[in-house]
């Protein structure tokens, strides 16, 4: 446990105390997860969520609210100084206001952007309270393979079976998921997205839980040399970057367009060249 959540952990009965109204709506949030995480189960439909996406969908929603509560509490506030200023810049809701979408920033906010030595996030300090606020464990493990992903560069290699066959670029296997977006892909393209594992045995499906960005350009040739000069463990690399706007502040720079139904984003430039980013100052 980092520092940060030490001092949530001593926190979080004052929280109680304080009957903050929105305790309510983090019951309510996490009721409705356990009912769309019951509904998974037996594969039934969940409205036009997939039942892959819908387990995730749910525990991003208790996470959300749970963030608003704790982030009230000064234990906190390193956090809340490196994601509200990025909030207020980046304006997150995807194009035509943003090329920021909801779910990239949120993903970053929650799992990514970190503070101190221990590398810790919101999402790590919310499963450090998960007994004490009444966390089910499947919710809590749901959080917790969402802490651990990262986003990533795939090569989208064509479809199976309704799903999109991605291959993570930096070496891993190819995997079948559905786009929470709805975006089918074209073989050859190259996502930068968030592939998360699939959240329960019976459900056989990866999901990519943020809108694909596509690079347009460069190509995979470039992208593999850029991988080559990253010096970092590359899985650090992906999540957490040189610093905490690194990734934020690249798709931020390298918006060239978007699919008018909402499905995908196109990118060009690369993460370590400004010139070669379409909004870079240094351009």
């Amino acid at each position: 446990m980092g520092p940060i959540a030490a001092k949530l952990v001593e926190s979080i009965g004052r929280l109680r105390d304080r009957k903050i109204a929105r305790i309510a709506e983090a019951r309510a949030a996490q009721q409705e997860a356990a009912r769309i995480l019951s509904a998974t189960a037996s594969l039934r439909s969940l409205e036009a969520l997939d039942p892959a996406h819908g387990s995730y969908a749910a525990a991003q929603n208790l996470t959300s609210v749970l963030s608003e509560l704790v982030t009230q509490l000064p234990a906190m506030k390193p956090l809340v100084k490196v994601i509200g200023p990025a909030e207020d810049e980046y304006m997150p809701g995807g194009p035509p206001m943003s090329p920021i979408t909801t779910s990239f920033f949120t993903c970053w906010a929650f799992f990514d952007a970190c503070v101190g030595a221990r590398r810790e996030t919101i999402a790590t300090c919310l499963l450090a309270i998960a007994d004490e606020v009444g966390m089910a464990p499947e919710l809590a493990g749901l959080i917790e393979k969402m802490q651990r992903s990262r986003m990533g560069l795939h090569l989208c290699e064509g479809r199976r079976d309704g799903l999109a066959v991605l291959r993570d670029v930096t070496g891993g296997e190819s995997v079948a998921a559905v786009a929470a977006s709805g975006y089918e892909g074209r073989k050859g393209e190259l996502w930068y997205d968030r592939v998360l594992p699939p959240p329960a045995p019976h459900l056989d499906r990866h999901v990519v839980f943020t809108t694909p960005y596509i690079s347009v350009e460069p190509g995979l040739a470039e992208w593999r040399e850029y991988i080559k000069r990253v010096r970092d463990p590359l899985d650090e690399h992906f999540k957490y970057g040189p610093n905490p706007r690194y990734w934020p502040e690249f798709v931020f720079e390298a918006y060239s367009a978007h699919d008018p139904r909402g499905g995908a984003i196109y990118l060009a430039g690369l993460p370590d060249r400004p010139e070669t980013r379409p909004h870079s100052s240094d351009r």
